[in-house]
C-alpha cells in the first residue's frame, strides 16, 4: 500500500541505483533500494528528491536487507526551498534531525507531521525571501521535536526543584541555564551542583522567554512569531540559535552536519 514519505538521505548504489532513507508516518525510518533510479527511463527518475512529500510503495525487507522500492510519485512539491540559502540549510537540518530521532519500521506520525509542516513553512519563507522566518521555523521544529521525545528544556520553572520562574522585570535580567541539567535553574539549585558539574551559563531572561514562545507556537506560524524587546535584531537571533542548538546537540547526543554550513552563512 503506498505511503506518504519524506526523503531523508540517499546514496549511490552501483552505477544506476541508489539507497534512499525515508520517513513514513506509518513505517517510521525505512531504507529502500531504488534499482535503476538514475536511468532516464526509470519510473523513479527525478522523484527521489529532498524537501518534497512523496508517495512511495515498496516490498518489505527480508531479514536485515533493504526494502525494494516498487513505485513512486510526488504528492507535494516544494520548489522554492533550494532557491533560498537559509531556507535550504534549515530544511536539510529538519531532515537530518528527523533521521536522527526516527525509529526503524515503527509508526512516526507526529514526527512526520512536524517535519512536513516545517518544510511547508520553509518553502513559504523562501518565496517571501524571509531569512529570519526560515531560522525561526527551524528552531521551532527542533524544540517541538525535543518535546515529543520528552526532552524539552525547562523554561518557565527550575529544571531541578520545579519552582516557577519569577517574571522578567528588565531587559538586563539574566537566567541561569544549563543544557546538561535540563534547562533553567534557580540560584539555589545551581548553588548545589556538584564540583564536577558544568557551570550554568547566564543568559538573558528575554531570550528564555522567546524560546518558550517558540516552543508553545505552531510550527506553521513560527515565522510570524514576534520576539519581545530587542530580540528581533540579528545578534539576539544568533544567540537564540546558539542556545537551542547546544541544548539540542546535548540531548540528541549528536552534532548535525547541516548546521556547520549554516554557521558559515
Amino acid at each position: 500500500m503506498p505511503s506518504p514519505a519524506l526523503l531523508l538521505s540517499r546514496t549511490h548504489y552501483g552505477e544506476t541505483s541508489l539507497v534512499a532513507t525515508v520517513l513514513s508516518p506509518r513505517h517510521g525510518r525505512v531504507r529502500l533500494l531504488a534499482k535503476g533510479a538514475y536511468r532516464s527511463t526509470s519510473r523513479f527518475f527525478g522523484v527521489l528528491d529532498a524537501f518534497h512529500t512523496l508517495e512511495l510503495d515498496w516490498r518489505p525487507a527480508k531479514g536485515d536487507g533493504l526494502a525494494l522500492l516498487t513505485g513512486g510519485d510526488w504528492l507535494r512539491r516544494r520548489r522554492a526551498i533550494p532557491s533560498h540559502g537559509v531556507a535550504y540549510r534549515a530544511a536539510w537540518t529538519v531532515l537530518e534531525t528527523a533521521k536522527l530521532v526516527a525509529r526503524d519500521d515503527l509508526p512516526e506520525p507526529h514526527l512526520f507531521e512536524l517535519a512536513e509542516r516545517a518544510l511547508d513553512e520553509l518553502d513559504a519563507a523562501a518565496v517571501r525571501g524571509d531569512e529570519r522566518g526560515a531560522r525561526l521555523v527551524r528552531l521551532a521544529f527542533d524544540l517541538r521535536t525535543l518535546r515529543s521525545l520528552g526532552l524539552a528544556p525547562a523554561l518557565a520553572h527550575c529544571a531541578h526543584c520545579g519552582r516557577p520562574a519569577p517574571p522578567t522585570r528588565s531587559a538586563a535580567e539574566t537566567t541561569l541555564f544549563a543544557a546538561d541539567q535540563g534547562g533553567r535553574l534557580c540560584r539555589s539549585c545551581a548553588g548545589q551542583l556538584g564540583p564536577t558539574a558544568n557551570a550554568p551559563a547566564n543568559v538573558p531572561s528575554r531570550l528564555i522567554e522567546w524560546t518558550a514562545t517558540l516552543l508553545a507556537s505552531d510550527v506553521g506560524r513560527a515565522g510570524g512569531t514576534q520576539p519581545p524587546g530587542a530580540a528581533s535584531d540579528r545578534a539576539s537571533l544568533l544567540a537564540l540559535e546558539r542556545l537551542v542548538d547546544r541544548f539540542t546537540a546535548h540531548h540528541l547526543d549528536a552534532g548535525r552536519k547541516s548546521l556547520g554550513a549554516a554557521r558559515t552563512a
